[in-house]
């Protein structure tokens, strides 16, 4: 669900859309009192930013030792995809450590 939640917040720039796009997309997949809830966090200029920012151009310049804590029981934040991103972002940067570890 969150995948599908996150492919519209990136696809619709319109605010009024992106609330229509969300709204249809929840109808059945949450109780109507978590709808509003979630469409305030969703919407807000903040979340979409922190959603929409790809730290891959960053991590490619950095040239520090880099550690990375995961958490395999977050839901949110799926470490499997999120160490194998990080691993292919920084392949053939010149660092001089990389170490990945779950918690």
């Amino acid at each position: 669900m969150m995948r599908g939640i996150l492919a519209i917040i990136l696809r619709e720039s319109d605010p009024a859309t992106l609330e229509k796009s969300l709204r249809e997309f929840l109808v059945g997949k949450l109780p109507g009192s978590q709808i509003a809830p979630q469409m305030r966090q969703w919407t807000s200029p903040a979340f979409r930013t922190a959603m929409s920012y790809d730290p891959r151009p960053e991590l490619k310049k950095d040239r520090v030792s880099v550690l990375a804590l995961d958490a395999e029981k977050d839901f949110t934040v799926p470490a499997k995809l999120n160490v194998t991103a990080m691993r292919a972002a920084l392949a053939g940067t010149k660092r001089r450590r990389w170490r990945s570890c779950r918690i």
